[in-house]
Formats: structure tokens, C-alpha cells, sequence
């Protein structure tokens, strides 16, 4: 139930056609979008967005806690405890609340992240108050039934076996997070080791439950057909009894610097070899300079941004050095991030060449700024991208709750395509000469086994 979001690569030729006049579209669609907020004396955020295209409306609770909040010993807490709030409370009791939600037309589902937890379940806009209802029936009266709650960490640590254990590149990024965020917030996997998940009781989570889901830590997120009065009303009607609480003291965010480059080799069962290069850069939140973040994400997108992007073109076409080679950054963060580059060496070529390979291309970004055809490129793809994610109501509440939890705000949010207009080629060549350095470099390396040699459990 974990997923990620903003700025992903598109690759589709269609995003191309037209889109100057489709960033135009954009700019005055975001100046013309309805959202309006209101804050409950308990501390709660709701916020609205109007969406009339269709009679439908999607609802959104977050809460500000994630594995970052979490220490060794309970890591994996945060999502354990989402898988739990879909086993019911003394009024709605076991799977309840996705059965109502089906059988009134809709549908539901959560994600836990590094930074927080969220609810959502997509519905016809005569339904709204119903979803409002049973978010708050949770938030308040969550069962924790502990046979319930073994049922669920089997289920928990089975999802880990066959999305980490059993995947050698899952198994090598989570090593690469936990070797470059050394003793940061980001270190640990999201799902939690597996020793720690046979650690913690039904008794902490519900410590975690109490301490973290109140309303002073959520955002209520609704986009549709809705109207806002109504919505504050009803948040009002069903949320506003509830009492805030004083919030654990926050983790120290910042990792212990790096004193050099940081190497690792994963040696697992697997067919092929694999890449992983990470460099520490800021995030949003922690970034000094605003641009930098818009920044950093147009380099990702030189690198890996379609077809005509640089490590398709040259590493994978033309030099036939890899079979896969990817970028990646997401700058909708709390705390410092990695700027990501992965992939598969072809079978002429080894893991070292294509490290190689990769860091030529770096050198060539920080050595001479991007011409402006590319820049104007990559600009119109990421317009696009940040436009046409605007078509699901999910994703654009999705948008909302991601920057009302790490720190930001959804008035932000309006304002990506500007900033991501406003970055200069000098920007990136800065960006890339200041961040993609050695000091800042986690290397993992994927070396398969024939054979495994490790117990598993």
C-alpha cells in the first residue's frame, strides 16, 4: 500500500503535440482552481477543491506520521497500524469500513510513506458525509483487537517477504537507503526490518495510534463535485468533538554528514547485476535556495526523460552499455533526499563500466550548461506531466495532502508549473556541480549468487 507521486517520467510521444498551448491551459486552470480552507478549533485542516466534471468526490484524511517518525525496534509501526484501520471499531467492526464504502458505489484505499499516512476512498458526491462519518468513527475508536492484530502482521511481514525479500532489486535498494542515510530519518524501509516486525505488540501500536491520529495531526482532503460550506459543516458535525493532543517531540531530521564516498555490495540470489547511485541533495523543505529543487528535477529529466533524454540515447542506444538505465528524483520531502540514478549493465558490459558510463554524462551537465532547445524541452514535458495529472480527482487530492504534510502548504502546490518555467540553464549546470559529487555518493551493487546462502525466515 505504499506508492509515490509527483514528477514521474512520462514517455508517451502524444505529450508532445501541442503543448505550448497546453501550458498556457494549465497556468489558467491552476489561477481559476476553487480551493478554499477551514481549520477546526481541535487543530484539524480541511481543505476543498471544486471538481463539477463529473458528480463524484473524493476524501482524504492524512496524517503527518510516517517511518521517519519511527526508531529501530518499531520500524514498520506506521504501516501496521494502516493495515489496522481496516479492522474496524466497536460501530463499524472488522472490515466494515471497505464494505460500506463498496457497497455504496466506491472505493478505498491508504499508502504509507517515509513522511506520512493516507486514507482516501473515491465516491458519488451524495456519499461524502458517509466517508466523513466512518473517518472519524476510526480516528477516535479503533478496536486494535490483538488477534486482529497477529492476523495482520502475518500479512504485513508476508507483503515484505515478496515485495523486499524475495526481489533482489528491492533488496538492494533498501540496503543502498539504509547505507546513504546513515543515521537520518530515511534510513529505515518504510515496511519496516523484518526482526522489528516480530518486535512490536498490538500495545505500541496502539501507543502510535494515540500519540499520532489526532486531528491537530491530519488534513482532510476533498476534491469534486462538493460544496465547501457543507464539507466544513459536516467535518464540523463529525470531527470537531474530538480533542487535540500534544505531539511527540520530532526526531532529529538532519543525517550525521558524509565523510566521503559510500560503497556497498549486496550479494543475493538474482539473474542479473544491478546499479544503484544515490547523492544527497535537498528537498523542498530543506533546500536553502528555492529554485534548487525545480532545478535538480530538470536535470533528472535530461537524464531520464523519454527517448531523446541522455542516458536512453547514448548509454542504452548508441554505446549499448546497459539495458535499463533510470533517474530519479522526488523533491516532496520532509527532510534531505537522494538524487537517484539505477540500472542493468548489458551482458557485454559490467556494473563498473556502466558507473562509468553514468558519471561521464554528469561530467558533461556540469561541464556545459543545457542549450535552449533541450531546456524548452524538458520545460514542455514537465508542464504537461504536472497538467494532465490533474485529469483523476484522486491525484490532485493526492497533491494537496502530500504538501499539507511535509511541512508545506497547498498554496504551494499552484505554483509548480512557475517555478518549474523559471529554472535557467545556468541553474541546473549549479545544481549538478554542487550536488552530483563524490562526497555526496552512495553506490550499491547488486552481485548475484547462484545459490542462497542465507536462511531466510
Amino acid at each position: 500500500m505504499m506508492k509515490r507521486r509527483l514528477l514521474v517520467i512520462l514517455r508517451g510521444a502524444v505529450m508532445m503535440a501541442g503543448l505550448m498551448a497546453t501550458a498556457a491551459w494549465g497556468k489558467e486552470m491552476l489561477i481559476k482552481s476553487q480551493i478554499t480552507e477551514h481549520t477546526l478549533k481541535n487543530g484539524l485542516k480541511i481543505v476543498v477543491q471544486l471538481d463539477k466534471r463529473a458528480p463524484i468526490a473524493s476524501v482524504q484524511v492524512w496524517y503527518k506520521v510516517g517511518s521517519a517518525n519511527e526508531v529501530r525496534g518499531r520500524t514498520g509501526i506506521s504501516h501496521a497500524l494502516e493495515h489496522m484501520m481496516f479492522r474496524g471499531t466497536p460501530k463499524y467492526p472488522n472490515d466494515s469500513y471497505s464494505e460500506i464504502i463498496a457497497k455504496n458505489g466506491g472505493r478505498d484505499n491508504a499508502f504509507t510513506t517515509q513522511d506520512f499516512t493516507a486514507y482516501y476512498a473515491n465516491v458519488e458526491k451524495s456519499k461524502v458525509a458517509l466517508c466523513l462519518e466512518l473517518e472519524a468513527d476510526r480516528m477516535q475508536h479503533l478496536t486494535l483487537d490483538p488477534a486482529l492484530y497477529q492476523l495482520e502482521m502475518k500479512a504485513v511481514r508476508e507483503e515484505r517477504r515478496l515485495r523486499t525479500d524475495d526481489s533482489p532489486k528491492g533488496v538492494t535498494f533498501e540496503r543502498f537507503l539504509a547505507a546513504a542515510h546513515t543515521n537520518g530519518p530515511y534510513h529505515h524501509p518504510v515496511i519496516g526490518w523484518m526482526d522489528d516486525l516480530y518486535s512490536f505488540s498490538d500495545k505500541d501500536l496502539r501507543y502510535w495510534y494515540e500519540q499520532y491520529y489526532v486531528p491537530n495531526n491530519a488534513t482532510i482532503i476533498v476534491i469534486g463535485d462538493v460544496e465547501p460550506k457543507q464539507i466544513f459543516e459536516l467535518a464540523q458535525k463529525y470531527f470537531g468533538d474530538i480533542p487535540q493532543k500534544a505531539l511527540p517531540k520530532a526526531l532529529p531530521g538532519q543525517d550525521i554528514p558524509a565523510l566521503g564516498e559510500k560503497r556497498l555490495k549486496v550479494e543475493y540470489v538474482a539473474e542479473l547485476p544491478y546499479l544503484i547511485m544515490g547523492f544527497q541533495v535537498p528537498s523542498m523543505i530543506t533546500a536553502k535556495n528555492a529554485f534548487e529543487p525545480y532545478a535538480l528535477a530538470v536535470l533528472a529529466h535530461a537524464l531520464d526523460g523519454g527517448e531523446s533524454a541522455r542516458l536512453p540515447k547514448y548509454l542504452i542506444r548508441e554505446q549499448e552499455i546497459c539495458a535499463s538505465c533510470y533517474a530519479h528524483y522526488d523533491f516532496l520531502q520532509r527532510y534531505d533526499t537522494q538524487f537517484i540514478l539505477r540500472g542493468t549493465p548489458s551482458e557485454a558490459h559490467s556494473v563498473a563500466e556502466l558507473e562509468q558510463a553514468i558519471l561521464a554524462e554528469l561530467s558533461k551537465l556540469k561541464a556545459k550548461k543545457l542549450d535552449n532547445q533541450e531546456l524548452a524541452r524538458i520545460k514542455m514535458q514537465l508542464t504537461a506531466e504536472e497538467i494532465y495529472s490533474k485529469d483523476a480527482i484522486t491525484d490532485q487530492a493526492e497533491l494537496l495532502g502530500t504538501f499539507e504534510s511535509i511541512g508545506s502548504n497547498w498554496l504551494t502546490s499552484q505554483a509548480l508549473i512557475e517555478h518549474i518555467q523559471a529554472v535557467t540553464a545556468e541553474q541546473v549546470q549549479e545544481v549538478a556541480q554542487k550536488y552530483l559529487i563524490a562526497s555526496r555518493l552512495t553506490v550499491a551493487e547488486l552481485v548475484p549468487l547462484k545459490q542462497d546462502k542465507y536462511a531466510k525466515k
